[in-house]
């Protein structure tokens, strides 16, 4: 079978529901390691890394939501793709729930960049060079230079928003989820 075959049936499986339980869990994974009260220095890299893949899903949710296939992993396409009227809500849902943010004002100040496309362009190898910094992975960086996750949490925030108006029972159901790996195995709390 040819690889785009492949990856064409592998796609026609992918449950958007499971995609947007995943993503919040990595957010939520994220949120929770920002607030930990040791988080000084050491917890910095897992925290990026787990709201930079929590966008990634995010995105891909939302196309599987609509119903289309998309295959990839950089965040400035996925959010390309979507449909002009998808990146307008997001884009006015994002703008309101950054101004809300506690570190707003300090980047403003430094003059980072907090439209989305600057947070796109910067999150574009945060995943990966997230979990390599050790190796000393160049980072992405916006139009001014900047290499930060600054804005990554709050975009996430903004498609879920709108997968929310999408998938109202979604919210339900996210508190019900069980997960399972395949087979007869079990996942248990």
């Amino acid at each position: 079978m040819a690889k785009n075959q492949k990856r064409r049936k592998r796609m026609a499986k992918i449950n958007a529901l499971h995609t947007f339980v995943n993503a919040n869990a990595y957010q939520l994974t994220a949120q929770l390691i920002d607030k930990h009260p040791n988080n000084k220095h050491h917890l910095l890299w897992p925290m990026i890394v787990n709201e930079a893949f929590a966008l990634e899903l995010f995105l891909k949710c939302l196309h599987e939501a609509r119903r289309r296939s998309i295959w990839g992993h950089e965040p400035h396409d996925l959010f390309h793709k979507l449909s002009k009227a998808d990146r307008k809500s997001i884009e006015i849902r994002y703008n309101a729930i950054i101004v809300g943010h506690p570190l707003y004002a300090i980047a403003s100040a430094e003059g980072v960049p907090l439209d989305i496309e600057s947070v796109l362009l910067r999150a574009q190898k945060l995943f990966t060079g997230g979990r390599y910094w050790h190796e000393r992975i160049d980072l992405s960086k916006d139009s001014q230079g900047y290499a930060t996750n600054a804005g990554v949490g709050s975009l996430s925030d903004a498609i879920r928003d709108l997968l929310y108006e999408i998938k109202p029972d979604w919210k339900t159901k996210i508190v019900n989820f069980k997960w399972t790996f395949p087979g007869k195995t079990q996942l248990t709390t």
